[in-house]
């Protein structure tokens, strides 16, 4: 649940005739929850100031919620594991089209998962209040959620290096795809890419604790070449090093565009879960011979070697990189 903090949404739910008779009670009930959300969400910021009142909520939370005031602890737990949308996500789960959790996408998860558990047969449409969110707005102060990165981003990038070093980067690998470049550029034609990039903010609002690794790579034949040439160790290091510098800027680049495309639709996203890593001719598409990269054998496998490798992964272990709200 700390990677895939987003699958699960919980809703309030009435009978269909029951909204009709009672419309009023309904939207009074959905104001109440939000005001109380924000005044929860409150006393946890100024607990410190606040601490006799904090107290006296998680211990009554706990006898509700746990059958023991004692309970402060698991319910912090409790509060910690949870991600409140106020005002803002709720409008955009129900009404934003573009939204990646909507509604819509949540209830074809559902009903996909209980076809395929043999539970129901067919798929079923849960039905929307008719709810105006601008007249349930009116008088409600703060409606949305201040952004927080929930990433210590000096922490993703020592796992990242971690797993690299233990070759385990495909471990818990939820997609990945590569972009291709041009000799010596960092940008590339990132229309060819807009499937990869919509499949990434997909992935990216359902798994909000999961890491994004974009690792960028440039081909080594300018290095053998001047190798073979018995270059001084001084010239063959700046080489080396104009090729992370290089690889970098891809992985920079590709990481932006992702970013970019994102904002387009609407989506902020965490530029803390992002790692970028410039590989240099470290770890070529065409293999190491030895301690050098293998030389290209065809123009293909040439240009196959300036790329960027992009990965979403999970790390549910790897608490140490994400904090919950």
């Amino acid at each position: 649940t700390k990677t895939a903090n987003r699958v699960i949404a919980d809703v309030y739910a009435v009978r269909s005739d029951y909204y009709t008779a009672n419309t009023a009670k309904v939207h009074n009930l959905a104001r109440s929850l939000m005001e109380a959300e924000a005044a929860l969400s409150q006393l946890v910021a100024e607990r410190s100031s606040q601490a006799r009142e904090y107290q006296k909520t998680l211990s009554s939370a706990g006898e509700i919620l746990l059958d023991s005031p004692e309970a402060i602890a698991d319910t912090e737990g409790l509060y910690a594991d949870c991600e409140f949308v106020r005002f803002d996500g709720n409008r955009k789960f129900f009404t934003d089209p573009n939204y990646p959790r909507r509604i819509e996408k949540v209830s074809g998860e559902i009903n996909q998962g209980l076809t395929q558990f043999g539970l129901i047969r067919g798929g079923h449409q849960l039905l929307k209040a008719n709810i105006n969110y601008k007249q349930l707005k009116a008088g409600m102060g703060t409606t949305a959620v201040a952004p927080k990165s929930r990433f210590k981003q000096d922490e993703v990038s020592k796992l990242l290096t971690k797993k690299q070093q233990q070759n385990t980067l495909e471990e818990g690998e939820l997609f990945s795809f590569d972009v291709f470049f041009q000799p010596n550029q960092k940008a590339f034609a990132a229309d060819l890419y807009a499937q990869d990039f919509a499949r990434v903010v997909d992935l990216a609002s359902a798994y909000g604790g999961a890491i994004i690794s974009v690792e960028g790579h440039s081909d080594p034949m300018g290095y053998l070449r001047a190798k073979k040439k018995k270059q001084p160790s001084v010239v063959l290091g700046r080489i080396k090093q104009s090729a992370r510098n290089l690889s970098l800027g891809r992985a920079q680049s590709v990481r932006d565009a992702i970013i970019d495309y994102a904002d387009g639709q609407g989506i902020p996203m965490d530029t803390a879960q992002f790692a970028t890593v410039g590989h240099g001719i470290s770890q070529p598409n065409t293999g190491l011979c030895g301690t050098d990269p293998c030389a290209p054998k065809t123009a293909d496998e040439w240009r196959s070697n300036m790329r960027v490798k992009f990965r979403i992964i999970q790390v549910e272990a790897e608490t140490e990189v994400f904090q919950p709200l």
